[in-house]
């Protein structure tokens, strides 16, 4: 397994959606650039996970809202709060926007399922996402 950064799995994502490069065989496996970028990156799925956060993905899940907007609206909160969360939720592969009519994008629930499997005697964590 080739251990990366989301930062540079992001990238290569991105390249990969613009047809600079194809996608890598392994392309459904988590990859990390080393031990210390699994632990935080774990951190980070655990971090992201307060229950706000949680009630935002089920909202995504059950209501399907056609818009950061709309779910704005539904959950209460700014519209420019709930895009950078879904930003961040994007980046660990929780969530996908997709571009609809007239721009507007749409949260869409990628995984329902995130198993976390941690050593606790070596920083070497493993994120699954389903």
């Amino acid at each position: 397994m080739k251990i990366r950064t989301l930062h540079e799995l992001r990238d290569e994502m991105r390249a990969v959606a613009r047809k600079e490069q194809t996608a890598p065989a392994d392309a459904a496996e988590p990859t990390y650039e080393n031990e210390a970028a699994v632990r935080k990156s774990a951190e980070n799925f655990l971090r992201l996970l307060t229950p706000d956060n949680r009630s935002l993905l089920q909202m995504i899940d059950t209501e399907h809202p056609e818009s950061i907007d709309a779910l704005a609206l539904k959950l209460g909160r700014e519209p420019s709060n709930v895009s950078r969360t879904l930003a961040k939720l994007v980046n660990l592969g929780l969530v996908r926007l997709v571009t609809g009519p007239g721009r507007v994008k749409t949260p869409q629930l990628v995984a329902r399922h995130v198993t976390i499997s941690l050593d606790v005697c070596h920083p070497i964590d493993q994120i699954v996402v389903q």
